[in-house]
């Protein structure tokens, strides 16, 4: 009994020394302190620079505000869950710290995001490891005392540091090996490249709104003017103080979203050479800030085309993007369930191209083939001409039944360039595609 007991008592005295060892001083806590004070400024300013300066808006910075007084209020509530856990039984804070790691890397491995989190814990620790036991070190360069501490806790962050940037910047392996000394010779098809400038001249122009505040190509820079539409019924997310930055910005709001585009349109190079009617292809972009323009990247894919003999759209939606004005309200913060609000449009672009296609009198009638439509999105805009396809065969919303549709255009062909996809469920069920020519690349 007493030999056990004395083995006890040593593994307490053992505990209780190594715990001595693994508390910071008083002098390391300051500057652990002082350095995450130094990384929130960092961090703050690092977004200032990077987000908000190019590009700046009253919007943005609001946005920013709000995100990191966000932050700082989960923060505080972090705070409250650790001061609720400093009151706990030791025992039981022994049994939650053996839980807890393997729950985390469940996590990691079933969702990923957490795995972030983890990550960031690593380094801010590995930080004050470095630093704390930098300056305990430089402290006790002039006076004795046990040095091992401060040199242990050195290490470990050097190499929690060391561990984390490798992960960071170790090469990614080529995710096809097969195809690195891949070479089409002599496995061309016998057909005409479609790289190549086609026979048509090719004229550019723009339509749009005639007052956007924000791109002048589709207010005074516009040849046509286009309408209008409501869609303040399917858009939903477009409400609150984020929505009303959002208008704020642009100077409308769901009620009367503009259909504007960039055109590139084939001419007969020759007298007597064909003139029309030519297919139409909407081109739609992915998400990104909706203040960088994102509908200007498809200028080499509308003159390839164009020059082909295809009247080619580049549909502006930016207003339908992400901005930092969205930390506002995180429950209306867009994930991609404004992507059927993106198919939607195109469908009401079609409506216009179609009313100009049949007006004698407009400059575009009989120059538009309205029975040979394409339909080609990239990333959200890639599941946006998806959900184009599934709504143009409805009369109605799936979402509001009150709502018409009743569209029926002859899509003839819909791609995907690096799709998102179950970002919008119709009716909490996957986007369907029947009859039709779908290429994903």
């Amino acid at each position: 009994m007493n030999s056990n007991l004395t083995r006890w008592t040593r593994l307490k005295l053992a505990a209780q020394s190594l715990r001595r060892f693994l508390t910071p001083t008083t002098g390391a806590w300051s500057v652990a302190t002082w350095l995450m004070l130094a990384v929130w400024v960092l961090l703050f300013l690092s977004f200032i620079f990077i987000n908000v300066i190019p590009h700046f808006s009253f919007e943005k910075l609001v946005g920013l505000v709000a995100l990191f007084v966000t932050m700082a209020v989960v923060s505080l509530g972090l705070l409250l869950v650790f001061g609720l856990a400093a009151t706990m039984k030791r025992r039981f804070r022994m049994a939650l710290l053996l839980a807890l790691p393997p729950l985390l890397l469940l996590l990691v491995l079933t969702w990923g995001v957490a795995g972030a989190l983890i990550g960031a814990s690593v380094v801010l620790s590995a930080l004050i490891l470095v630093v704390g036991a930098a300056a305990a070190l430089l402290k006790r360069r002039s006076s004795a005392g046990p040095r091992l501490k401060p040199f242990a806790f050195l290490a470990i962050g050097t190499i929690l540091i060391g561990a984390s940037a490798y992960a960071l910047l170790k090469p990614v392996p080529d995710p096809n090996p097969a195809l690195t000394n891949y070479h089409l010779v002599s496995r061309s098809l016998p057909m005409p490249d479609p790289g190549k400038p086609g026979p048509y001249a090719v004229t550019y122009f723009t339509y749009g709104s005639g007052k956007d505040r924000r791109r002048p190509e589709f207010a005074a820079g516009a040849r046509f003017l286009s309408k209008s539409v409501d869609g303040s019924r399917l858009d939903k997310l477009w409400a609150g103080p984020d929505g009303w930055l959002r208008t704020h910005y642009w100077g409308f709001d769901a009620t009367a979203l503009p259909l504007q585009g960039r055109v590139w349109m084939p001419q007969a190079a020759s007298p007597g050479a064909d003139a029309g009617p030519f297919p139409l292809v909407l081109l739609v972009h992915g998400n990104y800030e909706m203040e960088i323009p994102s509908d200007t990247g498809y200028a080499y894919l509308g003159e390839l085309l164009a020059g082909q003999g295809f009247i080619v759209v580049s549909v502006d939606e930016n207003f339908l993007n992400g901005s930092l004005a969205d930390f506002l309200n995180p429950r209306t913060f867009r994930f991609g369930k404004e992507n059927k609000v993106r198919g939607w449009l195109l469908l009401e672009h079609l409506t216009q191209w179609q009313a100009w296609s049949n007006d004698p009198i407009h400059p575009l009638f009989g120059k538009i083939d309205m029975n040979r439509i394409a339909l080609i999105g990239h990333s959200r805009g890639g599941e946006a001409v998806a959900i184009a396809n599934a709504l143009n065969d409805l009369d109605r919303d799936p979402d509001d039944a009150t709502v018409a549709l009743n569209y029926h255009f002859k899509l003839g062909a819909i791609g995907a360039i690096a799709p998102a996809d179950g970002q919008y469920l119709l009716r909490g069920r996957p986007t369907p595609m029947r009859d039709t020519n779908y290429f994903v690349i």
